[in-house]
């Protein structure tokens, strides 16, 4: 018993002591929409309640994981924020065409994406980042112990190779 709440007093230290590092939602949390923020563009673009058709995020680990967030709106129009170990550091925005939109869709089919749980996790790993992705509403936190999804994350990550990005200016 007092292994486990030495462990437990270790972990809850480190959680604390990492209060910037993006937190992966709570079990409870993972079915509610995830608010990102969108580029000003954007937002003028669509009216203020439209969620993306695509949220894709990449928290941080110990190492060199990629940090980032990707988000397709249902306009096709699509920002980029990079904060680590990325090409683009800063927020960018571009677009994709409805072949990439359909290509992610049938990647996400082809593993049966809609019919995961939810969360795939483990609190006593440590040092894992978490790879958080939504498409068309439906969410999956996957961290430790998930089905293998790189074959959608690929897909995803080949689209946003090929997009041209624009560097987003907050100032105009």
């Amino acid at each position: 018993m007092r292994v486990r709440l030495l462990w437990f007093t270790v972990f809850v230290s480190f959680l604390l002591a990492c209060a910037n590092r993006k937190q992966t939602p709570a079990q409870e949390e993972v079915n509610e929409p995830m608010a990102y923020p969108m580029a000003e563009s954007i937002e003028n673009d669509l009216p203020e309640t439209v969620d993306p058709w695509l949220s894709y995020e990449r928290t941080p680990c110990f190492g060199r994981c990629p940090v980032f967030t990707f988000e397709v709106f249902q306009n096709n129009r699509c920002t980029f924020d990079g904060r680590n170990f990325v090409d683009y550091i800063g927020t960018y925005e571009g677009r994709i065409n409805d072949a990439q939109r359909a290509r992610i869709l049938r990647a996400a089919q082809s593993i049966h994406f809609f019919e995961l749980d939810s969360l795939y996790d483990d609190p006593l790993v440590m040092d894992l980042h978490a790879t958080l992705l939504s498409i068309e509403g439906k969410t999956v936190v996957n961290r430790f112990g998930g089905p293998d999804l790189r074959p959608l994350y690929s897909a995803i990550d080949e689209v946003i190779d090929a997009i041209e990005w624009t560097p987003f200016d907050r100032k105009n």
